[in-house]
Protein backbone atom coordinates (compact mmCIF):
# COMPACT_ATOMS: atom_id res chain seq x y z
CA UNK A 1 0.00 0.00 0.00
CA UNK A 2 1.31 3.45 -0.74
CA UNK A 3 3.05 5.21 1.94
CA UNK A 4 3.97 2.76 3.90
CA UNK A 5 7.29 2.41 5.14
CA UNK A 6 9.02 -1.31 4.63
CA UNK A 7 9.68 -3.13 7.76
CA UNK A 8 6.84 -1.25 9.44
CA UNK A 9 4.29 -3.01 12.06
CA UNK A 10 1.54 -2.10 9.19
CA UNK A 11 4.01 -3.31 6.85
CA UNK A 12 4.29 -6.86 8.70
CA UNK A 13 0.49 -6.68 9.63
CA UNK A 14 -0.58 -6.57 5.43
CA UNK A 15 1.97 -9.13 4.61
CA UNK A 16 -0.19 -11.68 6.62
CA UNK A 17 0.85 -15.46 6.35
CA UNK A 18 3.34 -14.61 3.31
CA UNK A 19 5.73 -12.96 6.06
CA UNK A 20 5.67 -15.86 8.89
CA UNK A 21 8.68 -17.64 7.42
CA UNK A 22 10.85 -14.06 7.62
CA UNK A 23 9.36 -12.98 10.90
CA UNK A 24 10.48 -16.36 12.37
CA UNK A 25 14.07 -15.81 10.62
CA UNK A 26 13.80 -11.98 12.13
CA UNK A 27 13.06 -13.45 15.64
CA UNK A 28 16.08 -14.53 16.31
CA UNK A 29 17.58 -11.11 16.39
CA UNK A 30 15.81 -11.41 19.92
CA UNK A 31 19.08 -13.61 20.86
CA UNK A 32 20.91 -11.02 20.56
CA UNK A 33 18.55 -8.39 23.00
CA UNK A 34 20.61 -9.21 26.15
CA UNK A 35 24.01 -9.20 24.80
CA UNK A 36 26.51 -7.37 27.03
CA UNK A 37 27.15 -5.29 24.00
CA UNK A 38 25.47 -1.88 24.80
CA UNK A 39 24.48 1.76 23.01
CA UNK A 40 23.58 2.28 19.35
CA UNK A 41 25.92 0.90 17.03
CA UNK A 42 26.20 1.76 13.62
CA UNK A 43 26.94 -1.21 11.08
CA UNK A 44 28.61 -0.91 7.47
CA UNK A 45 26.09 -2.17 5.55
CA UNK A 46 28.37 -2.92 2.36
CA UNK A 47 29.80 -5.48 4.20
CA UNK A 48 25.89 -7.44 3.94
CA UNK A 49 25.55 -6.77 0.02
CA UNK A 50 25.18 -10.07 -1.96
CA UNK A 51 25.20 -13.51 -0.75
CA UNK A 52 25.15 -15.31 2.64
CA UNK A 53 27.98 -16.73 1.85
CA UNK A 54 29.79 -13.72 0.46
CA UNK A 55 28.96 -11.63 3.35
CA UNK A 56 29.79 -14.27 5.83
CA UNK A 57 33.25 -14.41 3.94
CA UNK A 58 33.61 -10.42 3.75
CA UNK A 59 33.01 -10.16 7.50
CA UNK A 60 35.62 -12.92 8.52
CA UNK A 61 37.99 -10.88 6.55
CA UNK A 62 37.68 -7.14 7.55
CA UNK A 63 37.57 -9.04 11.21
CA UNK A 64 40.98 -10.46 10.34
CA UNK A 65 42.70 -6.73 9.50
CA UNK A 66 42.60 -4.00 12.27
CA UNK A 67 42.07 -1.25 9.61
CA UNK A 68 39.36 -3.46 8.08
CA UNK A 69 36.25 -2.50 10.03
CA UNK A 70 35.16 -0.27 11.78
CA UNK A 71 34.76 -1.12 16.16
CA UNK A 72 30.57 -0.38 15.55
CA UNK A 73 30.49 -2.78 13.08
CA UNK A 74 32.20 -5.52 15.23
CA UNK A 75 30.28 -4.29 18.36
CA UNK A 76 27.07 -4.34 16.44
CA UNK A 77 27.77 -7.93 14.70
CA UNK A 78 28.92 -9.32 17.61
CA UNK A 79 25.09 -8.50 19.49
CA UNK A 80 22.82 -9.83 17.27
CA UNK A 81 25.18 -12.30 14.61
CA UNK A 82 26.20 -11.76 11.17
CA UNK A 83 23.93 -14.89 9.95
CA UNK A 84 21.06 -13.54 12.03
CA UNK A 85 21.54 -9.85 10.25
CA UNK A 86 22.31 -11.45 6.87
CA UNK A 87 18.61 -13.62 7.10
CA UNK A 88 16.97 -10.26 8.67
CA UNK A 89 17.88 -7.89 5.86
CA UNK A 90 17.01 -10.57 2.68
CA UNK A 91 13.57 -9.52 3.44
CA UNK A 92 12.15 -11.55 -0.04
CA UNK A 93 14.10 -14.69 0.95
CA UNK A 94 15.92 -15.21 -2.06
CA UNK A 95 19.62 -14.95 -0.47
CA UNK A 96 20.74 -12.24 -1.65
CA UNK A 97 20.67 -8.90 -0.04
CA UNK A 98 20.16 -5.84 -2.06
CA UNK A 99 20.70 -1.54 -1.75
CA UNK A 100 17.07 -1.41 -1.40
CA UNK A 101 16.89 -3.94 1.40
CA UNK A 102 19.74 -2.04 3.25
CA UNK A 103 18.16 1.35 2.95
CA UNK A 104 15.32 0.10 3.94
CA UNK A 105 16.09 -1.25 7.80
CA UNK A 106 18.70 2.11 7.50
CA UNK A 107 15.53 4.15 7.49
CA UNK A 108 13.61 2.70 10.33
CA UNK A 109 15.16 4.40 12.82
CA UNK A 110 14.80 8.08 11.18
CA UNK A 111 11.99 10.09 11.24
CA UNK A 112 8.95 9.53 9.91
CA UNK A 113 9.19 12.76 7.79
CA UNK A 114 12.73 12.02 6.38
CA UNK A 115 13.18 11.02 2.86
CA UNK A 116 16.55 10.78 3.69
CA UNK A 117 18.38 7.16 2.45
CA UNK A 118 21.36 5.67 4.74
CA UNK A 119 23.55 3.27 3.06
CA UNK A 120 24.78 2.34 7.00
CA UNK A 121 22.32 0.71 9.37
CA UNK A 122 22.41 0.33 13.17
CA UNK A 123 21.48 -2.23 15.93
CA UNK A 124 18.83 0.48 16.78
CA UNK A 125 17.58 -0.50 13.27
CA UNK A 126 17.73 -3.84 14.19
CA UNK A 127 16.00 -3.48 17.26
CA UNK A 128 13.40 -1.86 15.75
CA UNK A 129 13.03 -4.24 13.07
CA UNK A 130 12.94 -6.85 15.41
CA UNK A 131 10.09 -5.22 17.93
CA UNK A 132 7.92 -4.63 14.62
CA UNK A 133 7.87 -8.24 13.39
CA UNK A 134 7.23 -9.33 16.59
CA UNK A 135 4.25 -6.77 17.83
CA UNK A 136 2.67 -7.16 14.32
CA UNK A 137 1.74 -11.19 15.40
CA UNK A 138 -1.63 -11.13 15.60
CA UNK A 139 -2.82 -7.60 14.70
CA UNK A 140 -5.95 -6.82 13.13
CA UNK A 141 -6.34 -4.77 9.88
CA UNK A 142 -9.80 -2.42 9.50
CA UNK A 143 -10.26 -0.98 6.42
CA UNK A 144 -12.46 1.67 6.49
CA UNK A 145 -12.17 3.50 3.22
CA UNK A 146 -9.56 6.53 3.04
CA UNK A 147 -8.74 5.55 6.75
CA UNK A 148 -6.77 2.29 7.09
CA UNK A 149 -6.62 1.26 10.98
CA UNK A 150 -3.93 -1.47 13.26
CA UNK A 151 -5.01 -3.06 16.21
CA UNK A 152 -2.06 -4.47 17.89
CA UNK A 153 -2.27 -6.97 21.02
CA UNK A 154 -0.45 -4.55 23.28
CA UNK A 155 -3.09 -1.31 22.79
CA UNK A 156 -0.83 0.25 20.37
CA UNK A 157 -3.30 1.69 17.14
CA UNK A 158 -2.19 3.14 14.21
CA UNK A 159 -4.56 4.92 12.08
CA UNK A 160 -3.25 5.82 7.89
CA UNK A 161 -5.48 8.68 5.90
CA UNK A 162 -5.43 8.94 1.91
CA UNK A 163 -6.88 11.41 -0.47
CA UNK A 164 -8.80 10.28 -3.16
CA UNK A 165 -5.87 9.40 -5.56
CA UNK A 166 -4.11 7.07 -3.21
CA UNK A 167 -1.56 9.15 -1.57
CA UNK A 168 -0.89 8.71 2.30
CA UNK A 169 -1.75 12.52 3.99
CA UNK A 170 -1.21 11.53 7.52
CA UNK A 171 -0.02 8.69 10.26
CA UNK A 172 -1.58 8.53 13.30
CA UNK A 173 0.02 6.28 15.93
CA UNK A 174 -1.05 5.90 19.36
CA UNK A 175 1.38 3.75 22.06
CA UNK A 176 -0.21 2.13 25.29
CA UNK A 177 1.62 3.07 28.31
CA UNK A 178 1.97 0.57 31.40
CA UNK A 179 0.21 2.65 33.95
CA UNK A 180 -2.91 3.28 31.26
CA UNK A 181 -2.02 6.47 29.97
CA UNK A 182 -1.06 6.85 25.80
CA UNK A 183 0.84 9.09 23.74
CA UNK A 184 0.08 9.57 20.24
CA UNK A 185 1.79 11.25 17.41
CA UNK A 186 0.81 12.70 14.01
CA UNK A 187 2.40 13.09 10.74
CA UNK A 188 0.83 15.22 8.11
CA UNK A 189 2.96 14.66 4.84
CA UNK A 190 1.67 17.53 2.86
CA UNK A 191 2.21 19.87 5.26
CA UNK A 192 5.08 18.51 6.40
CA UNK A 193 3.94 18.48 10.25
CA UNK A 194 3.95 16.66 12.90
CA UNK A 195 1.59 16.67 16.79
CA UNK A 196 1.95 14.87 19.62
CA UNK A 197 -0.78 14.03 22.17
CA UNK A 198 -0.71 13.08 25.32
CA UNK A 199 -3.71 10.98 27.37
CA UNK A 200 -4.11 9.76 31.12
CA UNK A 201 -5.13 7.20 32.46
CA UNK A 202 -9.30 8.93 33.11
CA UNK A 203 -8.38 9.23 28.74
CA UNK A 204 -7.99 12.96 29.19
CA UNK A 205 -5.52 14.69 26.84
CA UNK A 206 -2.80 16.39 29.11
CA UNK A 207 -0.68 17.70 26.08
CA UNK A 208 -1.33 18.41 22.56
CA UNK A 209 0.85 19.79 20.14
CA UNK A 210 1.68 20.95 16.57
CA UNK A 211 5.03 21.91 14.50
CA UNK A 212 5.51 22.45 11.20
CA UNK A 213 8.59 22.08 9.10
CA UNK A 214 7.15 24.74 6.70
CA UNK A 215 5.89 27.44 8.63
CA UNK A 216 6.67 27.73 12.11
CA UNK A 217 3.90 30.54 13.10
CA UNK A 218 1.52 27.42 13.11
CA UNK A 219 3.43 25.84 15.69
CA UNK A 220 1.13 25.72 19.37
CA UNK A 221 1.34 23.68 22.44
CA UNK A 222 -1.87 23.00 25.16
CA UNK A 223 -0.94 21.48 28.59
CA UNK A 224 -3.83 20.47 30.82
CA UNK A 225 -3.33 20.27 34.81
CA UNK A 226 -6.76 18.65 36.10
CA UNK A 227 -6.71 18.96 39.80
CA UNK A 228 -9.05 17.06 42.20
CA UNK A 229 -11.72 19.46 42.63
CA UNK A 230 -12.20 19.37 39.00
CA UNK A 231 -11.17 22.29 38.00
CA UNK A 232 -8.15 22.57 35.64
CA UNK A 233 -5.25 25.15 33.97
CA UNK A 234 -4.94 24.93 30.38
CA UNK A 235 -1.76 26.87 29.04
CA UNK A 236 -0.92 27.15 25.43
CA UNK A 237 1.91 28.50 23.74
CA UNK A 238 1.87 29.69 19.91
CA UNK A 239 4.27 31.62 17.91
CA UNK A 240 2.99 34.75 19.13
CA UNK A 241 1.63 34.80 22.81
CA UNK A 242 1.39 31.99 25.82
CA UNK A 243 -1.79 31.99 27.54
CA UNK A 244 -3.10 30.31 30.93
CA UNK A 245 -6.76 29.93 31.16
CA UNK A 246 -8.14 28.35 34.81
CA UNK A 247 -11.32 26.82 34.66
CA UNK A 248 -13.63 26.16 37.64
CA UNK A 249 -15.03 22.74 38.05
CA UNK A 250 -18.48 24.15 36.44
CA UNK A 251 -16.27 24.64 33.67
CA UNK A 252 -16.65 28.30 33.75
CA UNK A 253 -13.49 30.57 32.71
CA UNK A 254 -11.89 31.85 36.06
CA UNK A 255 -9.00 33.64 35.16
CA UNK A 256 -7.35 34.56 32.05
CA UNK A 257 -3.36 35.28 31.48
CA UNK A 258 -1.35 36.25 28.40
CA UNK A 259 1.89 37.69 27.45
CA UNK A 260 3.76 38.15 23.84
CA UNK A 261 6.77 35.41 23.61
CA UNK A 262 9.40 38.07 23.70
CA UNK A 263 11.39 39.77 26.52
CA UNK A 264 11.47 43.39 25.99
CA UNK A 265 12.47 44.96 29.38
CA UNK A 266 14.40 48.43 27.89
CA UNK A 267 17.53 46.61 29.74
CA UNK A 268 20.76 44.60 27.71
CA UNK A 269 21.52 41.31 28.98
CA UNK A 270 24.04 39.51 27.86
CA UNK A 271 24.17 38.79 23.73
CA UNK A 272 26.37 37.06 21.02
CA UNK A 273 27.08 38.66 18.13
CA UNK A 274 24.93 37.17 14.96
CA UNK A 275 26.61 35.14 12.70
CA UNK A 276 26.93 36.82 9.61
CA UNK A 277 26.13 39.99 11.02
CA UNK A 278 29.62 42.68 10.82
CA UNK A 279 27.71 44.80 12.96
CA UNK A 280 30.08 44.82 16.07
CA UNK A 281 29.86 48.41 16.43
CA UNK A 282 25.95 48.17 17.10
CA UNK A 283 26.80 45.64 19.82
CA UNK A 284 30.14 47.43 21.39
CA UNK A 285 28.71 50.97 21.53
CA UNK A 286 25.11 49.35 23.45
CA UNK A 287 27.33 47.13 25.59
CA UNK A 288 28.99 50.03 26.58
CA UNK A 289 25.85 52.06 27.57
CA UNK A 290 24.40 49.52 29.95
CA UNK A 291 27.80 49.61 32.04
CA UNK A 292 26.74 53.47 33.01
CA UNK A 293 23.40 54.74 35.02
CA UNK A 294 22.78 57.35 32.35
CA UNK A 295 23.57 54.93 29.87
CA UNK A 296 20.60 52.54 30.96
CA UNK A 297 18.44 55.23 31.23
CA UNK A 298 18.97 56.25 27.99
CA UNK A 299 18.67 52.77 26.81
CA UNK A 300 15.30 52.45 28.67
CA UNK A 301 13.95 55.86 27.25
CA UNK A 302 14.64 54.45 23.58
CA UNK A 303 12.55 51.26 23.85
CA UNK A 304 8.81 51.76 23.95
CA UNK A 305 6.54 49.49 25.21
CA UNK A 306 3.31 49.83 23.80
CA UNK A 307 -0.47 48.79 24.88
CA UNK A 308 -0.72 46.82 21.91
CA UNK A 309 2.38 44.85 22.08
CA UNK A 310 4.04 46.70 19.91
CA UNK A 311 7.64 48.26 20.36
CA UNK A 312 8.69 51.31 19.49
CA UNK A 313 12.67 52.33 19.19
CA UNK A 314 13.24 56.13 19.41
CA UNK A 315 17.09 56.85 18.06
CA UNK A 316 17.13 60.38 20.00
CA UNK A 317 20.32 61.48 17.98
CA UNK A 318 18.63 61.88 14.51
CA UNK A 319 15.25 62.04 15.35
CA UNK A 320 13.74 58.89 14.21
CA UNK A 321 11.15 56.35 15.67
CA UNK A 322 10.23 52.61 14.45
CA UNK A 323 7.44 51.03 16.07
CA UNK A 324 7.25 47.07 15.70
CA UNK A 325 4.63 44.45 15.70
CA UNK A 326 4.98 41.50 18.10
CA UNK A 327 5.62 39.65 15.27
CA UNK A 328 8.13 41.79 13.74
CA UNK A 329 9.69 41.14 17.14
CA UNK A 330 9.71 37.71 17.33
CA UNK A 331 10.78 36.99 13.97
CA UNK A 332 13.58 39.29 14.03
CA UNK A 333 14.72 37.43 17.29
CA UNK A 334 14.05 33.77 15.98
CA UNK A 335 13.91 33.78 12.03
CA UNK A 336 17.47 32.59 10.79
CA UNK A 337 18.52 33.77 7.75
CA UNK A 338 21.87 33.71 6.27
CA UNK A 339 22.79 36.71 8.60
CA UNK A 340 21.62 36.66 12.05
CA UNK A 341 20.86 39.04 14.76
CA UNK A 342 22.15 38.57 18.08
CA UNK A 343 21.49 36.04 19.95
CA UNK A 344 20.38 36.29 23.98
CA UNK A 345 18.57 39.68 24.21
CA UNK A 346 15.75 40.93 22.56
CA UNK A 347 15.89 44.63 23.58
CA UNK A 348 19.37 44.46 21.28
CA UNK A 349 17.36 42.62 18.40
CA UNK A 350 14.75 45.82 18.38
CA UNK A 351 17.94 47.94 19.12
CA UNK A 352 20.09 46.48 15.32
CA UNK A 353 16.82 46.43 13.63
CA UNK A 354 15.46 50.21 14.07
CA UNK A 355 19.19 51.07 13.43
CA UNK A 356 19.44 48.67 10.60
CA UNK A 357 15.77 50.26 8.83
CA UNK A 358 17.21 53.50 9.41
CA UNK A 359 20.33 53.14 7.71
CA UNK A 360 18.30 51.32 4.76
CA UNK A 361 16.52 54.53 4.30
CA UNK A 362 19.38 56.75 4.17
CA UNK A 363 21.25 54.17 1.91
CA UNK A 364 18.13 54.07 -0.36
CA UNK A 365 18.25 58.16 -0.63
CA UNK A 366 21.66 57.87 -1.48
CA UNK A 367 21.89 61.43 0.57
CA UNK A 368 24.64 59.90 2.65
CA UNK A 369 28.33 59.92 3.01
CA UNK A 370 30.27 56.91 3.87
CA UNK A 371 32.41 56.81 6.75
CA UNK A 372 31.31 60.43 7.58
CA UNK A 373 31.55 62.44 10.92
CA UNK A 374 27.69 63.23 10.16
CA UNK A 375 26.67 60.17 12.35
CA UNK A 376 23.12 61.24 10.99
CA UNK A 377 23.96 61.21 7.25
CA UNK A 378 26.79 58.36 7.41
CA UNK A 379 26.85 54.94 6.80
CA UNK A 380 29.42 52.14 6.17
CA UNK A 381 31.46 51.59 2.87
CA UNK A 382 30.36 48.65 1.78
CA UNK A 383 26.69 48.61 3.83
CA UNK A 384 23.56 48.22 1.42
CA UNK A 385 20.43 48.64 1.37
CA UNK A 386 19.67 44.92 1.86
CA UNK A 387 23.01 44.69 4.38
CA UNK A 388 22.13 48.34 6.31
CA UNK A 389 24.77 47.35 9.56
CA UNK A 390 27.80 46.24 7.42
CA UNK A 391 30.90 48.07 9.02
CA UNK A 392 30.17 50.78 11.50
CA UNK A 393 32.16 53.55 13.19
CA UNK A 394 32.38 52.55 16.93
CA UNK A 395 30.64 55.96 18.36
CA UNK A 396 27.42 55.77 15.68
CA UNK A 397 25.53 53.60 17.76
CA UNK A 398 25.87 55.50 20.90
CA UNK A 399 25.08 58.91 18.83
CA UNK A 400 22.06 56.96 17.49
CA UNK A 401 20.51 56.11 21.04
CA UNK A 402 21.60 59.35 23.08
CA UNK A 403 22.49 61.99 20.47
CA UNK A 404 25.83 62.88 22.41
CA UNK A 405 28.78 63.05 20.70
CA UNK A 406 32.47 61.02 21.36
CA UNK A 407 35.48 62.36 21.32
CA UNK A 408 38.49 59.76 20.26
CA UNK A 409 42.12 59.64 20.18
CA UNK A 410 43.94 57.40 17.95
CA UNK A 411 48.01 55.65 18.67
CA UNK A 412 48.43 57.93 21.50
CA UNK A 413 49.55 56.05 24.24
CA UNK A 414 49.93 59.28 26.75
CA UNK A 415 46.30 60.89 25.55
CA UNK A 416 44.61 57.00 25.63
CA UNK A 417 45.78 57.25 29.55
CA UNK A 418 44.53 60.26 30.19
CA UNK A 419 41.30 59.00 28.85
CA UNK A 420 40.98 55.90 31.10
CA UNK A 421 41.67 58.12 34.05
CA UNK A 422 38.54 60.46 33.15
CA UNK A 423 36.83 57.36 33.07
CA UNK A 424 37.89 55.31 35.97
CA UNK A 425 36.63 58.37 38.27
CA UNK A 426 33.51 59.04 36.87
CA UNK A 427 32.49 55.69 34.81
CA UNK A 428 28.42 56.46 35.46
CA UNK A 429 29.13 59.80 33.29
CA UNK A 430 31.33 58.19 30.68
CA UNK A 431 31.73 55.35 28.67
CA UNK A 432 34.46 54.10 26.29
CA UNK A 433 35.03 51.99 23.37
CA UNK A 434 37.66 50.71 21.55
CA UNK A 435 39.81 48.69 19.15
CA UNK A 436 43.31 47.08 18.53
CA UNK A 437 46.55 47.11 16.21
CA UNK A 438 47.25 44.21 16.62
CA UNK A 439 45.62 40.72 16.97
CA UNK A 440 46.22 39.03 20.41
CA UNK A 441 45.62 35.59 20.91
CA UNK A 442 47.70 35.63 24.52
CA UNK A 443 45.12 38.00 26.33
CA UNK A 444 42.15 36.41 24.62
CA UNK A 445 39.66 36.87 21.49
CA UNK A 446 41.62 40.37 20.91
CA UNK A 447 41.76 41.24 16.78
CA UNK A 448 41.44 43.84 14.52
CA UNK A 449 39.09 45.76 12.71
CA UNK A 450 36.41 44.81 15.64
CA UNK A 451 34.87 47.01 17.81
CA UNK A 452 35.06 46.36 21.66
CA UNK A 453 33.57 47.91 24.87
CA UNK A 454 35.19 49.47 27.56
CA UNK A 455 33.72 48.17 30.99
CA UNK A 456 36.23 48.79 33.68
CA UNK A 457 39.55 50.30 34.30
CA UNK A 458 42.21 49.97 37.29
CA UNK A 459 45.72 50.48 38.40
CA UNK A 460 47.32 47.61 36.52
CA UNK A 461 44.18 46.63 33.75
CA UNK A 462 41.49 47.56 31.31
CA UNK A 463 39.02 45.40 31.23
CA UNK A 464 37.28 45.67 27.08
CA UNK A 465 34.14 43.09 26.01
CA UNK A 466 34.29 41.15 22.78
CA UNK A 467 30.38 41.56 21.42
CA UNK A 468 31.00 38.12 20.21
CA UNK A 469 30.02 37.20 24.04
CA UNK A 470 29.25 40.06 26.41
CA UNK A 471 29.04 37.91 29.27
CA UNK A 472 33.12 37.31 29.24
CA UNK A 473 35.12 40.22 30.48
CA UNK A 474 38.62 40.55 29.16
CA UNK A 475 41.42 41.53 31.16
CA UNK A 476 43.74 43.25 29.60
CA UNK A 477 46.96 44.50 31.37
CA UNK A 478 47.52 48.42 31.45
CA UNK A 479 50.75 48.43 29.55
CA UNK A 480 49.42 46.40 26.94
CA UNK A 481 46.56 48.00 26.35
CA UNK A 482 48.06 51.17 25.70
CA UNK A 483 50.59 49.93 23.28
CA UNK A 484 48.27 47.89 21.21
CA UNK A 485 45.24 50.67 21.29
CA UNK A 486 44.49 51.82 17.87
CA UNK A 487 41.37 54.10 17.87
CA UNK A 488 39.27 54.65 21.46
CA UNK A 489 36.74 56.91 22.11
CA UNK A 490 34.89 58.47 25.18
CA UNK A 491 31.37 59.61 25.58
CA UNK A 492 30.17 61.62 28.02
CA UNK A 493 26.52 61.21 28.80
CA UNK A 494 25.79 64.08 31.09
CA UNK A 495 25.05 67.12 28.75
CA UNK A 496 21.44 67.23 28.03
CA UNK A 497 20.47 64.55 30.86
CA UNK A 498 18.43 61.44 29.90
CA UNK A 499 15.54 62.63 30.78
CA UNK A 500 15.19 65.46 28.38
CA UNK A 501 15.15 62.98 25.35
CA UNK A 502 11.93 61.10 25.47
CA UNK A 503 8.94 60.81 22.91
CA UNK A 504 6.59 63.40 23.11
CA UNK A 505 3.01 62.78 23.50
CA UNK A 506 2.46 63.70 19.99
CA UNK A 507 4.79 60.94 18.97
CA UNK A 508 7.52 63.31 18.02
CA UNK A 509 11.09 63.40 19.42
CA UNK A 510 12.32 66.40 21.32
CA UNK A 511 16.24 66.06 21.04
CA UNK A 512 18.95 67.46 21.80
CA UNK A 513 21.96 67.04 19.96
CA UNK A 514 24.33 69.42 21.83
CA UNK A 515 26.09 70.74 19.20
CA UNK A 516 27.60 73.15 21.49
CA UNK A 517 29.11 70.52 23.70
CA UNK A 518 33.30 71.57 24.08
CA UNK A 519 35.21 67.85 24.34
CA UNK A 520 37.62 68.60 27.36
CA UNK A 521 40.52 66.27 25.37
CA UNK A 522 41.99 66.27 21.79
CA UNK A 523 39.52 64.56 19.64
CA UNK A 524 40.49 62.70 16.38
CA UNK A 525 38.63 64.76 13.50
CA UNK A 526 37.60 61.70 11.82
CA UNK A 527 37.69 57.95 11.97
CA UNK A 528 39.59 56.17 9.08
CA UNK A 529 38.21 52.55 9.89
CA UNK A 530 35.00 50.52 9.40
CA UNK A 531 34.42 47.56 12.18
CA UNK A 532 32.72 44.83 11.23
Amino acid sequence: MDGIRKYSKEWFTLQGKNSEEYRNAISNLGNGQNSSVKGNQSIKGSIFLGTKEEALEKYKAHTASVKGMPTSTIKGVQKFGAENIFNALDADGDGVVTEQELKAVAALSTEELASKDDENFSTTDLEILYQNAMESVNASFIDKGLEKEFQYENGDVTKLRYDVKGNMTSKYVENANDDGSKSGISYYYQAKATSTKEIDDQGRITNLTYNSNLDKTQNRETSTVYNDDGSRTVSTKTYLTTSTNVYGDDNKLVSHEEKYNYDINGKIEDTKQGSGMNDCWVLAGTNSLRTSVYGQAYIDNAIQKNDDGSVTVNLIGVGKSYTYSPKEIIDNKYSTPSMKYATGDTDMNIIEKAIGDYRSELIASGDYVKNGRDLSRTAGKDATVDDPLKGGQIDEAIYYLTGQKSEFVSRNPEAINDMLETYGDSSNKYIMNCTFKEKDASIGSITTGHAYSIVGVDEDNVYVVNPWDSSNTITYPKDKFLENSNQVSITDLTPGKPESHITSSSGNMITENNDGYQPKTKVGKFIKNLFS
